[in-house]
C-alpha cells in the first residue's frame, strides 16, 4: 500500500510569498544600481572610459552595501543555499569521473555540432582532488570567435584587449558564445560545488573547465581581426 505524501500548503504558500518578496527586493536593488551607474556615466561625459569607471564604482558600492547588510559573517559553505548541483549530479553521484567523462562525450555527440568542430574530454587525478577538462581542439577556418565590436577594438587598439568595455559574452561572436555555453552546461551537469572563495574553502566533485586550444584561437582571431575594417570605435580612437 502506498503512503500518501503530506504537503503543508500554508507553509508552501508562505515560502512562495517570501521568495517573491526577496526576488522583488533584488530586482529593485538592481534597478537602483543601474540608475546610479547611468547617472554616473552621464556626469563623466558618456564616453567608453566613463562606462568602465561607472562599472567599477557601482560594483564597489554594492559590495559595501552587502557587507553592511550582513551584520555577522558566516562562511558561504555553512549556508545550505550555497551548494550548487548540476542537473545530472544526483543520478550519477556514485560514478567514477572516468564514467562521467564518457557520458560528457556522449552528451557532446548528441549536440550534433557542425562539421569541423572537434572536442576532447580528459580526466586527471591528483592529491586533494580530480578534474575533467573539456577542450575544443578544432574549429572550421570560417568560424568567427570574436564579436564584430571586439574584433574592431583589437584592430584599432592593439595591446589594449584588457580595456575592452564589455563582458565575455560581448567579446564572443554569437556562434562561439552559443557553443561555449552548450559545452559549459555539459561540463557542469554532473558537478557539485560548495566552495567559498572568501575563506579559501574548496569543495567540488571535480575541477576543470571548458577551454579552446590556444593555437586554434590565435589563428582564427588573427584572421578575423585582419579582415575587420577596424572602424567601429572611431569616435574613441584618440582615447587609447
Amino acid at each position: 500500500m502506498k503512503t500518501a505524501t503530506i504537503i503543508d500548503f500554508a507553509a508552501a504558500l508562505n515560502q512562495r510569498r517570501a521568495d517573491q518578496q526577496k526576488a522583488e527586493a533584488a530586482a529593485a536593488a538592481k534597478e537602483a544600481s543601474e540608475r546610479e551607474k547611468a547617472d554616473l556615466v552621464d556626469r563623466l561625459g558618456g564616453t567608453i572610459a566613463a562606462h568602465i569607471v561607472a562599472d567599477v564604482v557601482t560594483t564597489v558600492q554594492e559590495r559595501e552595501r552587502e557587507v553592511s547588510r550582513s551584520g555577522k559573517f558566516m562562511p558561504a559553505y555553512c549556508d545550505p543555499e550555497n551548494e550548487v548541483r548540476g542537473a545530472k549530479h544526483d543520478a550519477t553521484r556514485n560514478l567514477d569521473i572516468a564514467e562521467i567523462a564518457k557520458r560528457m562525450r556522449a552528451d557532446i555527440k548528441a549536440l550534433g555540432l557542425a562539421a569541423g568542430i572537434k572536442t576532447s574530454v580528459r580526466i586527471q587525478r591528483y592529491s586533494g582532488g580530480q578534474s575533467i577538462d573539456l577542450r575544443i581542439t578544432a574549429l572550421p577556418d570560417s568560424f568567427e570567435l570574436l564579436s564584430d565590436k571586439h574584433a574592431s577594438w583589437r584592430k584599432q587598439f592593439p595591446g589594449q584587449e584588457h580595456r575592452f568595455p564589455g563582458d565575455a559574452e560581448a567579446q564572443r561572436s554569437p556562434a562561439y558564445h552559443r557553443l561555449y555555453q552548450q559545452l559549459e552546461r555539459i561540463h557542469g551537469a554532473y558537478n557539485r560545488d560548495n566552495s567559498d572563495g572568501m575563506t579559501d574553502y574548496f569543495d567540488r566533485r571535480y575541477y576543470g573547465s571548458v577551454t579552446l586550444d590556444w593555437e586554434v584561437r590565435r589563428a582564427l582571431e588573427e584572421a578575423q581581426i585582419a579582415a575587420n575594417p577596424g572602424t567601429y570605435w572611431a569616435e574613441d580612437a584618440g582615447r587609447y
